[in-house]
């Protein structure tokens, strides 16, 4: 059994670099940096879930480890079961529990989509309609993707300096009984720390950078999905050491575990989706995070 080192200083520097991240996302777009939620948005039903910028978020995900090895000059060191059953299985714990939970890491119902087109009439009273969408797009479509490789980016940095990219350091800290490595405390203080005083300051202004308005969580309800949803992703958290973030972070790493893991990850996201917004109440799909 392989035993991690206790690592404060390095997973405390991660972790302020993922509440960077989340702090960048809401600044300019007004949305929570939820993985889960992010890896949902490309699949269907999209309804203004704005694939582009999840995508670009994911690009950024994938080019961390790149960066990682050209600036430390060292690969990332990181231990994957290869086992490829387990991984399957965990993979689909994860994914379908993350997505039906509503995030690994906090849920937002999707908010109400702005009207695409606005109509006005001319001297002559001729009614002329323009794209609202077209013309934020022409402004503001290269910056919103910038903007979310770079959180992506950051993000996935993140994940690997602080050992959360190494699942048997993710494992050994839920080991408490057996090799515990309390060094993800760490992890989450700097990124709680970073979070609440970014958002502290970034919801005193009107609206973020880019988008006309901050769409927070507004899901009070605890119900099956609720206990359900966290109970599987916890399962296949355990088995694996993985979870969305550094599931995706890790595939350019190329171990074998890895490249069975996300494939049933995403499978997974892409089953709870369908299966929510297959209900009658589906249209109340809640996502970690829409317009990054």
């Amino acid at each position: 059994m392989t035993v991690t080192e206790f690592t404060p200083l390095a997973s405390t520097i991660g972790g302020v670099l993922i509440g960077a991240s989340a702090v960048v996302l809401m600044l300019f777009n007004g949305r929570i940096a939820g993985i889960s939620g992010i890896l949902g948005r490309l699949f269907p039903p999209y309804d203004g879930a704005d694939p582009g910028g999840a995508a670009a978020f994911v690009i950024g995900l994938l080019v961390a480890p790149l960066f990682y090895v050209a600036v430390m000059g060292i690969p990332f060191a990181q231990t994957v079961s290869d086992d490829v059953a387990l991984m399957i299985a965990a993979g689909l714990l994860v994914g379908f529990g993350a997505a039906y939970g509503g995030g690994c890491t906090s849920g937002a119902e999707r908010q109400p989509r702005e009207p695409d087109t606005h109509c006005y009439s001319d001297l002559h009273g001729d009614w002329l309609c323009y794209s609202l969408r077209d013309e934020k797009r022409g402004r503001r479509l290269t910056m919103r993707i910038a903007i979310n490789a770079l959180a992506g980016l950051i993000f996935g940095l993140g994940l690997l300096i602080s050992g959360m990219a190494n699942p048997v350091k993710v494992q050994d800290f839920l080991d408490l009984a057996g090799a515990f490595d309390p060094s993800l405390i760490f992890v989450m203080l700097g990124a709680v720390v970073v979070t609440f005083l970014g958002y502290r300051l970034t919801l005193r202004r009107s609206r973020p950078v880019l988008v006309e308005r901050f769409s927070l969580p507004t899901l009070k309800d605890i119900d099956v999905r609720v206990l359900l949803g966290p109970a599987l992703f916890g399962i296949g958290w355990g088995l694996s050491g993985f979870c969305p973030g550094p599931a995706i972070t890790s595939l350019t790493l190329l171990a074998k575990g890895t490249l069975f893991f996300v494939p049933a990850m995403l499978i997974g996201i892409g089953l709870a989706r369908f299966l929510v917004s297959a209900r009658p109440s589906g249209k109340a799909f809640s996502v970690s995070t829409s317009e990054a």
